[in-house]
Parts: structure tokens; C-alpha cells; sequence
């Protein structure tokens, strides 16, 4: 089984780092992991929400192929 996980922008809170980073080394041993960091989109003045949303929709969709199963956590 091969895992990727696709996020946008950066965790910032410590305990979460050291949360994913010792799942994603449990995972490793029993599984292809891939970890995929997508850069934040930047909100504008004229940049609205569901404009936001869309981009990023589009941006994650983009690193998922047709036969992948997501699972939206």
C-alpha cells in the first residue's frame, strides 16, 4: 500500500511536528509513505474566501491521480 499525504501550509504548533513526525516513521516500516507540503496560497484584498478555497482545490488536486482513494482528514 502506498500513502501520500498532501498538506497546505505548515503546521505550527510543536506537538503536532512530533505527532507527524512519529506516525509518519511508523508508517514507513510497513508502507510506501509520501509526504507532499503544498505552499500556502496568499489572500489578497480582492481575493475571496471560496476564490481561496477553489485555488487550493485546485493545487491539491493537481498531486492526486485518478486512481488514488482520498480520504479528507
Amino acid at each position: 500500500m502506498n500513502v501520500k499525504l498532501i498538506t497546505v501550509g505548515k503546521t505550527t504548533f510543536p506537538f503536532l511536528k512530533e505527532g507527524e513526525k512519529e506516525y509518519e516513521g511508523r508508517l514507513k516500516h510497513y508502507m510506501t509513505f509520501e509526504r507532499i507540503d503544498l505552499k500556502e496560497i496568499k489572500r489578497s484584498k480582492n481575493t475571496t474566501v471560496e476564490l481561496l478555497k477553489k485555488k487550493e482545490a485546485e493545487l491539491i488536486s493537481s498531486n492526486i491521480n485518478d486512481t488514488d482513494y482520498v480520504v479528507l482528514l
